[in-house]
């Protein structure tokens, strides 16, 4: 299907978050075909002036994103809500909700929602997903554990 059976071989310990060298450990995953040329075309139309954008123009942007990725893959795509409590994915309902407006988050919860609950997946996927696609975003961030964060202003 994917990336994902190879991957278990060296799936660490389950229930924790995997560390920065688990995540970035080669080989890359394999994405489903389609799946660059999906999001280099929601680049064209969302993507632009990306900061500028309001909070719900960034909603509406990432429903798309998220559309055209499930479309890659074949699933019916979750529901997603903003402003939540958490960056979670509920597989029970088919929600993801999200706490700001970020690419990375909502394509980790995506993962879930595609691949299951593993977090050394979920990490794996969208972390290599996102620095494959969004270079020059990707050097705007630190890593903060196991995420990648904007560093802090000081």
């Amino acid at each position: 299907m994917n990336y994902l059976n190879a991957a278990a071989l060296r799936c660490p310990i389950q229930g924790r978050y995997p560390t920065k060298d688990e995540i970035l450990y080669p080989p890359r995953p394999l994405f489903r075909q389609g799946l660059f040329k999906a999001i280099s075309a929601w680049k064209k139309v969302d993507y632009k002036n990306w900061s500028s954008k309001d909070s719900s123009a960034q909603h509406a942007a990432l429903q798309r994103l998220m559309w055209s990725v499930c479309i890659v893959y074949r699933v019916k795509p979750p529901l997603l809500k903003d402003w939540g409590i958490v960056d979670a994915y509920f597989p029970d309902k088919k929600v993801i909700t999200t706490t700001s407006q970020s690419i990375i988050s909502l394509l980790h919860e995506l993962a879930h929602h595609l691949f299951g609950e593993s977090e050394y997946h979920a990490c794996r996927w969208s972390v290599w997903l996102y620095q494959l696609r969004f270079t020059s975003a990707m050097e705007q961030l630190v890593w903060k554990n196991h995420t990648l964060v904007k560093p802090s202003s000081k």
